[in-house]
């Protein structure tokens, strides 16, 4: 299971905060679309891989489910209409108001035939009007050859307006458009039954992704079209990679703030994952990755302690989950071995390489370096302020002395130098005894050290051999 599939809040990795931001939302949004002249727009904004797409399936289910509804319809007097959408599915295919139109034409319900022929009717008389329509989109969404629709759209709107236009010019063309438009919008506005509540939810994800023009044409959309009071837009948005996206557009000068804002009411931010989080999503990891469900066999063991550690990097790295399923896929792969080899890394290498793939991910210069023997002393702060540097243990510290990852100044006792470097208040004899279960734990083969990790983990091998095992 990856946070990926995760659809209900119960089995979510992602902790109880998930949950009470859907709780906090319905109260919003249940409030707030009454004091927004049209559609109420809210930005979700966490980075790439945080858990966006998880929460939006999530919180998609929990107004499918049945069961959940008989007893809390939300926060809504009733069930409002759910629709989701991938915007970067739709990148290629053109103008986004029909990528959105169709979604929604797929929402609605089996027997609503009456309302999706109408949408389909009136995005037909549209498509022939948008000039960044493709053929391809035309005829996999709605259903109908540019030719034949443009012909269709024509008729109609001749029929429409009682006229008989012999010359379509640009400037007739234009005119049609705006009927056709207005129609549309007409359309999805009578979908929208009662405007006192919330009537259409959609959930868009993944429009950071998309190519700057489509995001932005995206959002355009949303404003002109489905500005409509009853419907709720929820943008599931890496923020940054949404403003590099308008900058591109519109030039670096752009006040990006200000330029969203004529677009979004509010901004939220999914929540951090939290102590508890990490340690499910590490034991899911182990169970999936390293162990393969019962099906994989590893060299590498999990007790608690090493669990624990992991959890701790994963929350003072701030990593995501997204993340943590590429470190658990390395380490999955790197560790793999037979049914009949009952071999164990030591435990320093198993800790060790966890340490450089979180490093791989989300620092790549300590990576290299770490993993090269040239990490400088005066990095090693920065590295493991996080990591209990100021207290008494000095455990990461350690690990990294003693796997042979920082750069020599010393040849005869490097951490002494280092201690005197950092004014680290320790107590030499104590700190160079301490070292001895560590210089223990990496085992004594070439490769029992952080640059033996790095060739590993760099050159796609696994630990098939060597002297690096707790036999």
């Amino acid at each position: 299971m990856s946070t990926q599939n995760i659809s209900a809040f119960d089995k979510n990795l992602l902790g109880d905060d998930i949950q009470k931001l859907s709780e906090r939302l319905e109260k919003f949004i249940a409030v707030e679309h009454q004091f927004v002249d049209g559609s109420l727009v809210i930005s979700l904004n966490a980075k790439y891989g945080a858990g966006k797409t998880a929460f939006l399936d999530m919180w998609k289910s929990s107004f499918d489910n049945e069961d959940e509804l008989k007893s809390k319809i939300h926060e809504f007097s009733e069930k409002p209409l759910i629709v989701l959408l991938n915007a970067w599915e739709s990148d290629y295919m053109g103008d986004p108001l029909f990528a959105v139109v169709s979604a929604l034409v797929d929402s609605l319900g089996k027997n609503d035939n009456e309302n999706k022929t109408k949408l389909i009717e009136a995005a037909k008389d549209l498509g022939w009007f948008m000039t960044s329509l493709g053929t391809q989109f035309m005829e996999s969404a709605l259903g109908a050859s540019p030719k034949i629709a443009a012909n269709d759209a024509m008729n109609k709107n001749d029929e429409r307006n009682n006229e008989n236009i012999l010359n379509h010019d640009s400037f007739s063309l234009y005119q049609h458009r705006k009927v056709a438009m207005a129609h549309l919008k007409d359309v999805i506005t009578s979908l929208v039954n009662d405007t006192s509540k919330p009537s259409i939810i959609f959930m868009v994800d993944e429009l950071d992704r998309c190519r700057p023009d489509y995001a932005i044409a995206y959002l355009e959309t949303i404003k002109h079209i489905f500005d409509i009071k009853g419907i709720v837009f929820l943008l599931a948005v890496d923020r940054s990679q949404l403003e590099n996206s308008a900058r591109t557009t519109f030039g670096k000068d752009l006040e990006f703030s200000e330029y969203y804002r004529k677009f979004v009411h509010r901004e939220i931010n999914l929540p951090v994952i939290t102590s508890l989080s990490c340690k499910k999503l590490v034991d899911e990891y182990v169970n999936k990755y390293i162990k393969g469900n019962g099906t994989r066999y590893s060299v590498m063991g999990f007790d608690d302690t090493t669990k624990n550690r992991i959890a701790g990097l994963i929350e003072v790295f701030n990593l995501t989950p997204r993340q943590v399923q590429e470190i658990f896929r390395i380490l999955g792969h790197i560790g793999e071995t037979t049914s009949n080899d009952n071999r164990h890394l030591e435990w320093c290498v198993v800790t060790g390489t966890i340490l450089l793939l979180v490093l791989r991910v989300r620092n790549q210069r300590f990576y290299q370096t770490l993993g090269t023997g040239q990490l400088e002393p005066n990095d090693v702060y920065e590295l493991f302020e996080g990591l209990s540097m100021n207290n008494s243990d000095y455990w990461w510290f350690k690990l990294c002395l003693t796997g042979k990852g920082l750069k020599i100044i010393n040849k005869d006792r490097p951490y002494k130098a280092i201690i005197k470097l950092l004014n680290l208040p320790l107590d030499e004899m104590a700190f160079e005894s301490s070292l001895i279960k560590f210089v223990q734990g990496w085992g004594s083969g070439p490769n029992s050290n952080f640059h033996g990790i790095y060739k590993h983990i760099e050159n796609l091998d696994q630990w098939t051999s060597g002297s690096i095992y707790n036999q």
